[in-house]
């Protein structure tokens, strides 16, 4: 997500291979105003208010039904395998 002067408080990236798709993100759920304004060197004016009961894992499934609902599939969370874990560390060490 962009403002409207510019400022980016959402990024993102996908990686596609055959029917896969691998989609990273970050979100700024409490931006550090002071960092902000040494990174861009501008102030950050933008209020985001969320209620007191926002918890990650309700932001997580918000996110995963919104997708869900967009792409029209359903999710499988699983974890790596033995050999997907030593492909990262080894290229980790490379």
């Amino acid at each position: 997500m962009v403002t409207a002067n510019g400022s980016k408080l959402i990024g993102s990236a996908q990686l596609r291979r055959g029917d896969v798709i691998l989609q990273h993100g970050s979100m700024r759920l409490q931006p550090d105003a002071e960092l902000f304004k040494r990174v861009f060197n501008e102030d950050f004016s933008h209020e985001i208010i969320f209620g007191e009961d926002l918890k990650i894992e309700r932001i997580i499934a918000v996110l995963v039904d919104a997708a869900r609902d967009c792409f029209g599939v359903e999710f499988e969370e699983k974890g790596l395998s033995d050999d997907e874990w030593e492909e990262i560390l080894n290229n980790i060490s490379n």
